[in-house]
């Protein structure tokens, strides 16, 4: 094992107090390893499985709709855009180093019918399609990137609750 946070790549965040490390699923090689420190999470990209990362963004914190720490940051890279990578925070953004940081879901929630503050997030293909499958506060959603729209599973009158895991 070697400690990446004292390699050239990682700006020597050795000294730095980091908060939370997360990072995306392996595709094809392409993975995304986040940093924070308590201000801006550091975005790295390696895409010849680990051998090597560059720093490829910063993701602002200063978004109100960003909070990262550990279980309310959670991102995965696309299926289809080894460039993207879908940001579940207190909303679901999309990020590349193009156009940066973008909103997906409006303020304050998921859908019309869920609660916001991603806990869990994956993309994967359903039918024949790219859907991000998100835990929530306010149970699971899923967002069909084609089309843009939100779809809640939690039904309707169903207590909140809080899903980490699926």
């Amino acid at each position: 094992w070697e400690n990446l946070l004292k390699t050239k790549e990682f700006d020597n965040l050795f000294d730095k107090h980091i908060l939370f490390v997360t990072m995306t699923k392996p595709i094809n090689g392409d993975m995304v390893v986040g940093l924070g420190s308590g201000g801006d999470v550091q975005l790295y990209k390696t895409n010849n499985k680990g051998k090597s990362f560059v720093k490829s963004g910063v993701i602002s914190t200063s978004h109100p709709s960003i909070d990262a720490k550990a279980g309310k940051f959670e991102m995965e890279l696309s299926i289809t855009n080894p460039n993207q990578l879908f940001i579940g925070s207190i909303d679901l953004f999309v990020w590349d180093s193009i156009n940066k940081l973008r909103q997906l879901s409006p303020n304050g929630n998921i859908s019309k019918d869920d609660h916001a503050d991603v806990r869990f997030l994956e993309v994967l293909k359903r039918n024949g399609k790219e859907t991000i499958v998100m835990g929530n506060d306010g149970g699971v959603t899923l967002y069909d990137t084609k089309s843009k729209k939100f779809e809640g599973l939690n039904g309707y009158n169903l207590p909140t609750l809080q899903v980490y895991n699926l």
